[in-house]
């Protein structure tokens, strides 16, 4: 009979260390583990949004460069309107020139490459329908109209990109 309880106590023995180390497993190993994998797919995330963030910073300074081009060209505008002499409105449009080569190369640098085909083009020749939007306080300065037709054109064009493109 030595024997028997011998193998019971053995047993009873052996289902104790077993039921210890599976808690042990399930309570502080499995933890370990699981953190373990967190940590890397928390690693992983972290340089998915370093590549990530360098675009929006891109994005942004996008942004900002096309809102002072924006700003630019309209005071640029409100500069022809106002003109009095065609001494003080003659080397605008040289400025208009520079102005929308620098916006055509903004274009370019974001990578929207017909955008800026489309942009360039867009005041070459103003329509007949752009001569007669000319404000009727100028009807008299006909020597500003092609002028003015073009950039008003120039600056409809660019604020329609920047809304499609949400810029």
């Amino acid at each position: 009979m030595g024997a028997f309880w011998f193998i019971v106590i053995g047993i009873a023995v052996y289902m104790i260390i077993y039921a210890l180390e599976w808690s042990w497993n399930y309570v502080e190993v499995s933890p370990m583990v699981l953190d373990e994998q967190k940590r890397t797919e928390i690693a992983g995330l972290t340089e998915k949004l370093k590549a990530i963030e360098p675009s929006s910073d891109r994005q942004r300074q996008t942004r900002i460069a096309f809102a002072a081009l924006m700003e630019e060209g309209k005071e640029l505008e409100v500069r022809m309107l106002t003109a009095q002499s065609g001494a003080e409105f003659s080397p605008m449009g040289l400025q208009v020139n520079d102005w929308v080569e620098r916006t055509k190369c903004a274009f370019i640098e974001a990578g929207l490459h017909t955008d800026a085909s489309a942009f360039a083009h867009s005041g070459e020749r103003p329509s007949d329908e752009q001569m007669k939007a000319i404000p009727f306080y100028l009807k008299k300065q006909v020597w500003k109209h092609y002028d003015i037709a073009r950039i008003t054109a120039y600056l409809a064009k660019l604020q329609e990109i920047i809304e499609r493109r949400n810029l």
